[in-house]
């Protein structure tokens, strides 16, 4: 049940020898449990984490712009939006952080999709073309080839799934409230979207080789 009293979700219960039930009702057992873990992430790890961040380094905006700019994951002219969007929520303005980063985190995968040669709209009956919303986005298989299968799943429970807390859709859809914001979920979707921005960052330094001045040192 919704907060307003609407039924949102129902369990599903295993039926034998129904593969279908028995595998949906294995994926909302699973779902339940990954949002107690998140939760108890968020109070146990990226509270603590964040605090320390701001309190050994507190970045400023144009480090995030440093961050995010030449990102894959970042499409051009959207730097800016993913700087401000990710320094709120180091400072702990998650109301203005998910407000910004939802949206720019959806189409983002869309444009990792196009940018593999998917096609990423839609043409209904008189020729008009919207592009997909984020239910089609992680249903294409391909998705999981560019980001990992554990990454979509993990989208899927955080910000589409009925059984999970579906924040793309209530963001969206104004329906979260301003405490709703700061619950540990919703800091949890944004520490998410912070890890797939640094990702890419993560594996540039990696796979940049040695200079023979660093082995030398060594």
């Amino acid at each position: 049940m919704g907060d307003d009293g609407r039924v949102i979700s129902r369990r599903s219960t295993a039926a034998p020898g129904d593969k279908d039930d028995d595998e949906q009702a294995l994926w909302e057992r699973v779902v339940e449990l990954v949002i107690h873990r998140k939760q108890m992430e968020v109070h146990a790890l990226i509270m603590p984490a964040l605090n320390q961040i701001m309190f050994e380094h507190n970045p400023t905006l144009r480090d995030l712009r440093d961050l995010v700019v030449h990102n894959p994951f970042v499409p051009q002219g959207r730097e800016e939006l993913f700087a401000k969007g990710l320094i709120a929520g180091l400072r702990g303005d998650f109301l203005e952080a998910l407000s910004i980063l939802v949206p720019q985190m959806e189409n983002s995968l869309r444009h990792l999709l196009e940018q593999s040669g998917l096609e990423i709209s839609t043409q209904d009956s008189r020729g008009f073309q919207d592009v997909i919303l984020l239910g089609s986005i992680l249903g294409k298989e391909q998705l999981g080839e560019i980001l990992w299968p554990d990454i979509v799943k993990e989208l899927k429970v955080l910000f589409d799934d009925r059984q999970g807390p579906r924040l793309r859709h209530y963001i969206a859809h104004g329906l979260m409230n301003h405490d709703d914001f700061y619950g540990p979920l919703a800091i949890y979707a944004w520490w998410f979207i912070f890890y797939l921005c640094i990702c890419p960052v993560q594996k540039r330094f990696k796979d940049e080789p040695e200079s023979s001045e660093d082995v030398g040192n060594d």
